[in-house]
């Protein structure tokens, strides 16, 4: 089975490429921010989701050469899920439990604590990621000698 057959339709990779330049334009302010709620975030955070869209996006058509293209374009992404999640994990916020989840019988700092863990954990496992995606370690899809193991 060749790369192609397993791509999924161009528009995905539009649509995501869209997304992600809209977040970066919202970020840099050349798209205003209608909601009040979202402005307390900063705006760092919606462009890092931005690029994590947008680079999830390409990925989808970048073609098979070069492959250090490749590898950088999609290592950017757990990249990016790690700097989300280490954001979640150093300013997890008390006020986000009465929104969110809560654990029944413990207390408000034993949420915050597991909340934190949970976010650091995920961070920590994507920086992991990326790294391995950066040395190259592991299958990417469309390298040479690229065949269907149930063949």
């Amino acid at each position: 089975m060749s790369m192609n057959e397993n791509r999924p339709p161009w528009w995905v990779a539009l649509i995501f490429g869209a997304v992600g330049s809209a977040m970066m334009l919202v970020a840099v302010g050349a798209i205003p921010l209608l909601e009040e709620d979202f402005q307390e975030d900063p705006a760092w955070l919606l462009f890092v989701c931005g690029i994590l869209f947008a680079a999830a996006g390409v990925s989808l058509v970048l073609p098979t050469e070069p492959r250090w293209l490749r590898l950088i374009v999609v290592a950017s992404v757990p990249l990016c899920m790690s700097i989300l999640g280490a954001w979640a994990a150093c300013s997890y916020d008390a006020r986000l439990d009465d929104e969110g989840f809560q654990l029944p019988f413990v207390s408000e700092e034993t949420n915050t604590t597991i909340g934190r863990v949970i976010f650091g954990m995920g961070a920590v496992f994507c920086l992991w990621l990326t790294t391995m995606a950066l040395r190259g370690k592991g299958h990417v899809v469309g390298d040479q000698g690229d065949e269907d193991p149930s063949n």
